[in-house]
């Protein structure tokens, strides 16, 4: 079982979410990128209203700063998704023609990750606590409903935004491919853990044999055998003598 990462909910300003109806479960992990800012509480300030004092609107569940920081933003469970993924006409993704007529933010799971202005910029925690926090979501909100909706741990169901609007956010995550697969490979491994193996009956030590007390031993036993070999035969020299007196007298 993935432990549950160290994540601070903030929450985020209504106009940043839309309703969500029900019935419709997650079964994608979607990487974004920001335009800037370094932390999950610079997030949360840009979530919590700054945004939408800009004319603009926004979100999503979770974001990720540089000091590997994890912060929630919408809850995945509640009746509410945040607006995240637009799937457009020339999306890329493979999912979003199989849920075509399916707003994409009601099955996707999104994660912001604090980049500096540097699209595809990710500190080394960073992208540590992203694997975990991928892998946690991926065993407590998508591998549950997985035999209805088919989900498996591959690059259809961990994408980028970009795949979801190629032209209008070429940008985001910017992750190489190569990135990718290192950061699915780093979610099987928390999610299948090698199985611990049982220790090694330990053999036990050839004993230290001291050959003078063991011959010492057997000599004893030896002389002890032969004392008693020769008393049995005393015994019967003596039987044969009376035997044979007796038969005299008869």
């Amino acid at each position: 079982m993935v432990a549950r990462p160290p994540i601070q909910w903030y929450g985020c300003h209504p106009d940043n979410t839309m309703p969500k109806p029900a019935g419709i479960v997650p079964e994608a992990i979607v990487i974004h990128t920001t335009g800037g800012q370094n932390t999950a509480d610079d997030l949360a300030r840009w979530f919590g209203g700054l945004n939408v004092q800009q004319g603009l609107r926004g979100s999503t569940h979770y974001g990720i700063g540089r000091d590997g920081g994890i912060g929630a933003y919408v809850e995945v469970t509640g009746n509410l998704a945040p607006i995240a993924n637009g799937a457009y006409d020339n999306a890329t993704a493979k999912l979003v023609k199989e849920n075509a007529g399916i707003n994409a933010n009601y099955w996707t799971v999104s994660i912001e990750h604090l980049d500096n202005a540097n699209p595809g910029s990710v500190t080394p925690i960073q992208l540590e606590r992203s694997a975990w926090l991928c892998a946690w979501i991926w065993e407590t909100y998508i591998q549950s409903h997985a035999a209805r909706t088919g989900a498996t741990l591959d690059r259809d169901h961990l994408l980028q935004h970009k795949e979801f609007d190629p032209s209008g956010k070429p940008f985001c995550a910017s992750w190489p491919e190569d990135r990718m697969h290192q950061h699915l490979a780093k979610m099987s491994a928390l999610l299948n853990p090698p199985k611990p193996q049982p220790e090694p009956i330990p053999v036990p030590p050839t004993p230290v044999i001291d050959w003078e007390a063991k011959y010492h031993e057997m000599e004893a036993k030896y002389l002890k055998l032969k004392g008693e070999t020769k008393q049995w035969v005393n015994y019967d020299a003596a039987g044969a003598a009376m035997r044979n007196t007796r038969l005299t007298e008869l």
